[in-house]
This record gives structure tokens, sequence and C-alpha cells, in this order.
């Protein structure tokens, strides 16, 4: 029976940062912004929160550059972290700004140049923005990633 009573010490701004994601796909906004608040306030530099915070943002048009500035903060805070660029480049692809776009997800597959998901969206960013001889090559490197039928 004490296999089903472990207890995992779970930091409050992580607990905080989860109910705002929970609420966020309840559609429960002012809510949900209220939790991330408080992840942020527990603990400033969590990166976690400053990109489900920014997407919630992003959900309303009118705070599309307030959003942006918290995927400019996990940038700084965590440089060296591909998911960073990855969920500023589905940011930036959601608003068309597919230059943009293709720039954080080249990052992200030079952090992390295996990852397939990174691979695959630069190609598509690139496309998007117009850039095909590059989405070509990264489409290429997809495939040469996972060359078979899953």
């Amino acid at each position: 029976m004490s296999a089903y009573r472990v207890e995992r010490k779970v930091h409050p701004f992580i607990l905080y940062n989860l109910l705002g994601e929970s609420l966020t796909k309840l559609q429960q906004h002012d809510e949900a912004e209220r939790w991330y608040k408080a992840a942020l306030s527990a603990k400033p530099d969590h990166v976690p929160a400053h990109l489900t915070y920014g997407k919630l943002l992003a959900k309303n048009r009118t705070r599309i550059v307030e959003a942006e500035q918290w995927f400019l903060k996990a940038q700084r805070l965590a440089p060296a972290d591909p998911t960073v660029y990855q969920h500023f480049g589905q940011f930036l692809t959601e608003l068309d700004r597919h230059s943009e776009a293709a720039n954080q997800y080249l990052r992200a597959t030079e952090l992390a140049p295996k990852q397939y998901d990174l691979v695959l969206s630069a190609a598509t960013a690139l496309r998007q923005a117009g850039m095909n001889h590059q989405a070509e090559n990264f489409y290429r490197k997809a495939v040469s990633l996972r060359p078979k039928h899953d």
C-alpha cells in the first residue's frame, strides 16, 4: 500500500503554474492569470511560468506586446534552452511573423540539432517565410532523423 502513498515534494511555484495551465485549458483565463502571477511572484526566474503566462496573454489580441515580453524574458533567463525558442517560434507563427519564427526555430535547432520536432518546425517556418531552399534542407534533415513511417 505504501507505493500508492508516495509523496513528492513539489515547490509551490510549480503547483501554481500547473494550476494556471489547468485553468487556461478550462478557459478560466482571469483565474489562470492570477496563478501564473503567483508562480512568478514565488520564483521570478521560473522559465515555464514565463512561457505559459506568455501563451495565456497571447490569447488576448490586445496583450500581444505584453505576451512577447514574457517570451523574451524567458530567453534571457534560459538562453541555452531550445524549448524556449520553440515556444517563442510557435507564438510568432500564430501571428504570421514567419521570418521571425524561423529564426527562433533555427536557434532551437542549433541547441538541439537532433530533435526531430524542432527540425520539422524549423523547416515549416522557413517554408512559410518563403525561404524554400533552407526549408528543403531542413525537411531533408527531418527525413534523415526519422526516415521510416511510424
